[in-house]
């Protein structure tokens, strides 16, 4: 079955004009299976799904990205209360499927996982591996480090794993149902705390999404100065999870240079926003204040001499022997696992898959999309722990120059005209939208649903929601010591998976 032929099944369909320019079909729940099949064949992605509770029943969209397409393709279901499960065909939307029977009760048929995601029953069913001499660990989810809870049970033979079981969302904050009747500047305070590290990511996907649901156009300035914060949140990120990898190999020294590049990056982004995790400048049309000239070139000049720093870092983390064979091997996620679970970001581009929203989807503003004309995708397809670290020295490289491309472009725009201006305005007051972003760890998808000028729906789904089920792929195989390792080259996000 080719591109086109998957893609044919789905225009003979009624269009979905909710969404546009979103390709969006309706498509009857039967006909949902065969053209997902259809289309997984041909390399869609699974990249969301939808929940829009009505009274006769729930209305479900499922979201892919497809391959050669410049915006997602989206499949609506009509309100019911029983759809067909896609999640033998896309593993990937297993959790979501999941989620949706726990908030709202749709019951899917032909699941290949009925049990609760978000409930924490005691007679939960965990997967047992039995065997001579197999015996289960149980970690968590209360930790002895100031982390957030999640549960790790380990299936193992002496040291080495079978298999691994990760159960989180013991910290559910309902945050999709405090979005409701919020002004979309509250929504954004909102959204900018799903997850600390990823306030920037967001947001951004947040007001994207706004801006396509109320018509609102961002001033070329305004874009360029909303990209350059989110590369200097993901060079910020990049550099303390190389640091942080460090201390599962017990290289302290290393450790202590990657958090003294990151504070140093965090303290120079509060002196460029107000804020060290670079908080209350997006908003609705673009940001609340451009800074000037003096403020970037400062930013930038101490983002140069931070990169210089992690250079050297990089030299003596691939450079010490006994580092690198704990990286080398360790944690293996297979390009075809990464497939299929539609994971994203850094684990799937250190698994082989040239992925990122940066490159694969259009923008909204013709400045964003000048800013990344060049992008350089980074992929390994070695898929460890080395693989995941070597595309962070990578990204934060082309971080770097990026940010350096987007202050020659501002310095060519008219800034000061753009900040005489303000944000772009609202042209209505009520609509849908999806935007996306992408974030340190990967893909951010937000759609949104405003009336009157406020919030009434919103779902946000976190790369860290898609890339956790791949972590109980990469640990079978290796001993349970490596596990800290593994997970920290992953370095998901609890918070922004349990919102």
């Amino acid at each position: 079955m080719t591109l086109t032929s998957a893609l044919a099944l789905v225009r003979g369909l009624p269009a979905l004009h909710r969404l546009e320019p979103v390709h969006g079909h309706h498509v009857a729940p039967e006909r949902l299976r065969a053209i997902v099949d259809h289309g997984v064949a041909d390399g869609w992605r699974f990249a969301a799904l939808l929940a829009h509770p009505e009274a006769d029943g729930v209305r479900l969209d499922h979201v892919f990205m497809v391959p050669g397409q410049r915006a997602p393709l989206l499949l609506g279901l009509p309100a019911l209360r029983e759809a067909p499960s896609i999640a033998l065909a896309c593993p990937g939307a297993s959790w979501a499927e999941r989620e949706v029977r726990d908030l709202y009760g749709v019951r899917f048929t032909d699941s290949p996982d009925e049990r609760p995601l978000l409930r924490h029953p005691d007679d939960y069913a965990f997967r047992h591996i039995e065997g001579d001499g197999v015996m289960e660990i149980r970690v968590g989810p209360i930790h002895a480090g100031i982390i957030e809870p999640g549960h790790f049970r380990f299936s193992a033979v002496g040291e080495t794993v079978l298999g691994l079981e990760i159960r989180l969302f013991y910290v559910h904050r309902g945050v999709e149902r405090l979005a409701r009747g919020l002004t979309p500047a509250a929504a954004l305070v909102l959204g900018e705390r799903i997850s600390g590290s990823g306030s920037v990511a967001h947001s951004l996907a947040l007001a994207r999404a706004m801006e396509h649901a109320l018509g609102c156009p961002v001033p070329p300035a305004h874009a360029l100065m909303r990209s350059l914060l989110l590369e200097l949140e993901r060079f910020t990120n990049h550099a303390g999870d190389l640091g942080n990898l460090c201390a599962g190999t017990a290289l302290a020294s290393l450790l202590a240079e990657g958090l003294i590049i990151k504070e140093r990056l965090l303290a120079a982004s509060q002196q460029l926003t107000g804020s060290r995790w670079l908080r209350n400048l997006i908003c609705l049309g673009g940001v609340r204040r451009l800074p000037g000239a003096a403020e970037r070139a400062a930013a930038l000049a101490l983002l140069t001499e931070q990169a210089a720093a992690l250079e050297r870092v990089a030299d003596k983390l691939f450079g010490t022997a006994s580092n690198l064979e704990r990286l080398t091997g360790t944690g293996v996620l297979s390009p075809e696992h990464a497939r299929n679970l539609a994971t994203v970001g850094v684990v799937a581009r250190g698994s082989g898959l040239a992925l990122d929203s940066r490159a694969d989807l259009d923008f909204a503003s013709p400045a964003d999309t000048e800013a990344y004309r060049d992008l350089v995708v980074v992929t390994d397809r070695a898929g460890d722990v080395a693989a995941r670290a070597r595309v962070r020295v990578a990204e934060a490289r082309e971080s770097l120059r990026l940010c350096q491309r987007i202050e020659a472009l501002l310095t060519r725009a008219d800034a000061a005209a753009d900040a005489a201006r303000g944000p772009g305005a609202a042209t209505r007051d009520s609509g849908e939208g999806l935007g996306w972003s992408e974030g340190a760890r990967g893909e951010l998808v937000t759609w949104v649903r405003l009336e009157a000028g406020r919030i009434s729906g919103l779902r946000v789904r976190s790369p860290s929601r898609m890339n956790w089920p791949a972590i109980e792929h990469a640990m079978p195989g290796n001993i349970v010591p490596d596990f800290p390792l593994i997970n920290k080259s992953f370095n998901l996000s609890y918070a922004g998976c349990d919102l």
